[in-house]
């Protein structure tokens, strides 16, 4: 039929074409007067956007026997629409103006020519980021323990935006807590050590915008942590030079003759006194009134700290390689460089150093009186005595230097030439960073001296940042660790060269007098070959009101 009309179109006349065009057609299918229908769905229904670029999900349905859906049409307003287009389930849209809610609207066409009713779904346009806040502990400039509150404020502008939904925290601004629920003064735990330490907070909201890390920081002072004390029994061992291998090799005269000594029981410290003890003291000793500055007035946190009758210099805090400093009215260790993850080191559990002879000694004598000890020196007396002699019970003291070297070499039946039962050195317990110098032993790639490294940190379980190397555990014959390396360590006794030759004796204490007392063990000074300073045998000495980034002290009683 289609065919038949078109070939009589062919041959009427123009104007009875135009007559028939005029005439009304039915539409392509007659029977469909029903409108189409449909949805819309903004973003998967999430509830905000934090850009106006938005996916929307759509269908239709023509119901059965329908014409088919052809086009559809989109309108922000209800009132102004987009051009009628082919239609598609999923479609990129883009939301217009500032922040606020939008809504979108689509209608469908059939072939009929029916319209569907509008369709429509909303959702909050939410581009500006969050603000907010964080102070730990009410602003107060120390904390005590660990576990600290944080006051938290946050906004996500009047009536705009989405509401703040999720914060997060981190002490390194590297490594962040999980997301959670947003809360007003919830509790934190700092890292477990003395110094600064920064907390940060960053806030999501419900459209996914983040706001800037706000921080906040406080010094952390932890309560005071025992010394531990490890017992070295009483016997009888040969002090002095073995006369072989390295001893052989760089011994010096003042360590000979080789010599028996007996000594009584004692205690000696598993490791050196560390900056955080030395600073559990020093704020105790403040509240006591025992700091001085060099003219005798009471020390309010300038210059260097002197104490006893002769105002002997005790800790040189005024030098910037001294691990200890006061802040807030607070002695706390310092956070030091490092090429560790977190960029510093505390300096906490590192060995305190700028302590002359007479800030160890006072040390002991403080630590006893804190304890109820008998103070073994007597600080009121020229060169600051010692009053408590071994074997006679007391308080803490420095060790003997006969005491010190049976804790180090002497495993019951023979003198180890190192302090961690072994003849060699080079490569044996130390790890070495070689920052222009072999001789720096360096583990932790600390920035500036002194290189130390946490006491008893040469365990076997603990691997250098710096350089990925293991260590090896090097424990003392007694237990002690750093005996050779780490620090010198200052010991009771005056030094004299010729103190050996008296022959055996028992429990010696060193001469009556002298200029400069006795000095052990090396220090991270001393890597090279053979670590001359490091051998058990081997004998330094120093006026006892120096002072010096590798010197330190461990304690005895």
């Amino acid at each position: 039929m289609t065919k038949r009309i078109v070939w009589i179109l062919e041959f009427m006349p123009p104007a009875l074409c135009l007559l028939l065009a005029l005439i009304p057609q039915p539409a392509a299918n007659a029977a469909d007067v029903t409108a189409p229908t449909g949805t819309i769905v903004i973003n998967n229904n999430h509830f905000a956007s934090n850009t106006p670029n938005v996916t929307l999900a759509l269908s239709w349905d023509d119901g059965v026997g329908g014409s088919g859906v052809t086009r559809m049409r989109f309108s922000d307003d209800g009132m102004h629409w987009s051009a009628w287009e082919v239609p598609v389930a999923m479609r990129p849209y883009t939301l217009p103006g500032a922040d606020g809610y939008k809504v979108v609207r689509v209608q469908y066409l059939d072939r009929a020519n029916n319209h569907s009713a509008v369709f429509s779904d909303y959702i909050r346009l939410d581009t500006t980021p969050p603000t907010g806040s964080i102070v730990i502990n009410g602003g107060a400039p120390v904390a005590t323990d660990a576990v600290v509150t944080l006051d938290l404020a946050w906004s996500d502008g009047a009536g705009s935006g989405s509401g703040v939904s999720r914060m997060r925290f981190s002490d390194d601004g590297a490594h962040w807590t999980a997301w959670k629920a947003p809360a007003a003064a919830p509790a934190y735990v700092l890292p477990m050590s003395d110094g600064y330490h920064t907390v940060r907070v960053q806030y999501a909201d419900g459209a996914g915008n983040y706001s800037a890390v706000c921080s906040d920081y406080i010094r952390l002072h932890l309560p005071p942590r025992p010394v531990e004390m490890i017992p070295v029994a009483a016997g009888t061992f040969t002090m002095g030079n073995s006369g072989v291998g390295d001893d052989a090799a760089v011994g010096q005269p003042d360590e000979f003759p080789a010599h028996a000594v007996a000594l009584s029981a004692c205690e000696m410290g598993k490791y050196d006194v560390t900056n955080g003890q030395y600073c559990e003291v020093l704020n105790w000793a403040l509240g006591q009134g025992y700091l001085k500055d060099r003219s005798g007035a009471a020390w309010t946190g300038e210059g260097d700290i002197c104490a006893g009758a002769d105002l002997q210099p005790v800790v040189f805090i005024t030098s910037a390689d001294c691990n200890i400093e006061f802040a807030g009215g607070v002695f706390s260790p310092k956070l030091r460089a490092c090429l560790s993850s977190s960029g510093d080191c505390t300096m906490d559990a590192h060995p305190a150093v700028r302590m002359s002879w007479y800030g160890a000694a006072a040390f002991c004598n403080w630590l006893s009186q804190m304890q109820g000890l008998t103070p073994c020196y007597d600080m009121t007396a020229p060169d600051w005595p010692l009053t408590t002699a071994p074997p006679t019970p007391g308080g803490y003291r420095l060790p003997t230097e006969a005491e010190w070297e049976c804790a180090a070499a002497w495993d019951g039946t023979r003198h180890w030439i190192y302090g961690y039962t072994s003849d060699t050195f080079a490569g044996r317990a130390r790890v070495n960073y070689y920052d222009g110098d072999p001789d720096f032993v360096n583990p932790l790639g600390l920035i500036t001296m002194p290189y130390t490294s946490p006491v008893g940190w040469y365990n076997g379980l603990n691997t250098s940042p710096n350089g990925n190397v293991a260590t090896l555990n090097s424990a003392s014959p007694a237990g002690c660790y750093d005996m050779s390396g780490e620090v010198w360590e200052w010991c009771g006794d005056w030094y004299a060269d010729t103190y050996y030759s008296g022959g055996a004796v028992t429990n010696p204490t060193g001469p009556v007098s002298g200029s400069d007392r006795v000095l052990r063990g090396g220090s991270w000074g001393h890597g090279g070959i053979y670590g001359n300073g490091c051998r058990t045998a081997g004998r330094g000495y120093n006026d006892p009101q120096a002072a010096g980034d590798g010197i330190g002290f461990r304690i005895a009683r």
